[in-house]
Formats: C-alpha cells, structure tokens, sequence
C-alpha cells in the first residue's frame, strides 16, 4: 500500500508525466526523461518495456555522462550530482 500524502502522490504523478521537475532531484530527473523515452521506443517498435534493459539504459547513460565530465574536467560535479 502506498503511504505517500495525496499532494505528494499527485507531484509524483505530475513528475513521471513530465509536467513537472522534482526541484533539487537532477538524476530522478534524468531518470524519468529516460524512462519517458524508453517507453516511447517500446511502444512505437511494438516491444515490451523491460526492466533490465531500462537498468542497462540508465547505466550506459551514466558512464556516457562520466566520460563526458572527465573530457570536460568537471568530474567533481558530476560525482555530486551522482549522490
């Protein structure tokens, strides 16, 4: 069962719907772009959303970000943002 308030079930809503941004949440962010196009993928090839594969998406998607830090010299950043 779910314990979360109404309004905060409704942000949540709001938020995976990409009505909204989550302040201070880059990565849940980041995360529900990804899963919103991921989805998307899904739906117009005719497959099944999988969740392993959503897991490997993010995870490519983080080591790209890294990669791109560190091309960039702003690893610190990345790793706050990573927590």
């Amino acid at each position: 069962m779910c314990h979360l308030s109404r309004a905060a079930l409704s942000q949540c809503m709001s938020a995976c719907l990409g009505l909204v941004q989550i302040p201070n949440h880059i990565l849940m962010n980041h995360a529900l772009l990804i899963a919103r196009f991921y989805i998307n993928v899904c739906k117009t090839g005719g497959t099944i959303p999988r969740l392993p594969l959503f897991l490997k998406i993010v995870s490519s998607t983080k080591e790209t970000e890294k990669q791109i830090a560190c091309e960039k010299g702003k690893v610190e950043q990345f790793e706050k943002k990573d927590k």
